[in-house]
């Protein structure tokens, strides 16, 4: 969901003219920057962990992009090449850390798997189902949210108007 309300506003038009650059911002882009802060991050710290802080500190924020585009001192085409970068961004990022989560788990002089919930069919299942509670409490609260404080149009107008408890007499 996040992925598309952060695509959305993107005019395809300009990313289709400039698809090259689109394409090239979103891996390659992604991979050096990640790259560059993460290689500080290890050679200040001496330590591999710090591959993973330096992959996830280098997310660009999509609301300072947002804030950034509504000013009126950038062109259009840089406007749509950095609002979809900044969109690509957070799920190259993820992968990236999957990626090279791994490396720096051995690297950090630790042996076997790095595992959360344990493995085969059980730890599967398992990492399936935290991974749908998320997207269920979401949605949970946003039910709860709307039967407990029911929209308004204004002060004390209710959205859609009730019907009276008792029939009405026909006449």
């Amino acid at each position: 969901m996040g992925l598309y309300g952060s695509t959305y506003g993107i005019d395809l038009a300009d990313l289709r003219r400039d698809l090259r650059g689109v394409v090239a911002a979103v891996t390659l882009g992604v991979v050096l920057k990640a790259g560059m802060i993460s290689g500080v991050m290890v050679l200040a710290f001496d330590r591999p962990e710090y591959l993973i802080l330096g992959i996830v500190v280098a997310q660009i924020d999509p609301l300072s992009v947002t804030a950034l585009s509504k000013d009126g001192h950038m062109s259009q085409r840089a406007r749509s090449l950095l609002t979809a970068w900044a969109s690509f961004d957070d799920p190259m990022t993820v992968l990236l850390t999957l990626y090279v989560a791994g490396y720096a788990y051995t690297a950090a002089g630790r042996t076997g798997t790095p595992s959360v919930v344990g493995g085969g069919t059980t730890g599967y299942v398992l990492g399936l189902a935290l991974n749908a509670l998320l997207p269920a409490g979401a949605l949970l609260a946003w039910w709860a949210g709307g039967r407990l404080w029911p929209a308004r149009r204004s002060g004390k107008e209710p959205l859609r108007p009730r019907r009276p408890a008792t029939p009405l007499p026909s006449s």
